[in-house]
């Protein structure tokens, strides 16, 4: 899929964030036609990286903690059919590469594999991104 056919496709409705209060896809969001060099477009590349990365670690933290709630629940460690529908809204905003994103961010944010004992030792070792055995 070219750029252009990305750009031509739907874009999700935009949505303020109640984490950070922002509105990325709406008016609020940075005019790149006003970006007029190459540095300038990388330091806003960066800010979003920084913010993506900083995003996908909270959602980590959130996913690991509903894992331990449904587990502790007695149910399983993974809910395929959530995993589908989030990677049908990645696939539906962002065409085919859009799967491949979510399939890497749902297996970055399942976390460990159970061994033999799946509870963390401390609620702090599952909220901070290890099991400690």
């Amino acid at each position: 899929m070219t750029a252009g056919e990305l750009d031509a496709r739907p874009h999700p409705t935009p949505v303020r964030s109640r984490l950070t209060g922002l509105d990325l896809l709406g008016p609020e969001a940075p005019d790149i036609s006003m970006i007029d060099s190459i540095a300038e477009g990388r330091e806003l590349i960066d800010e979003l990286d920084d913010l993506i990365r900083d995003v996908i670690v909270l959602r980590r933290r959130v996913a690991w903690r509903i894992q331990k709630l449904r587990m502790t629940a007695g149910g399983g460690r993974i809910e395929m059919s959530r995993e589908y529908e989030v990677t049908r809204r990645f696939l539906d905003a962002l065409g085919p590469a859009g799967g491949e994103v979510a399939v890497a961010l749902l297996l970055l944010c399942r976390g460990p594999a159970p061994s033999v004992d799946v509870r963390p030792s401390t609620e702090h070792d599952i909220d901070a991104g290890h099991v400690t055995r």
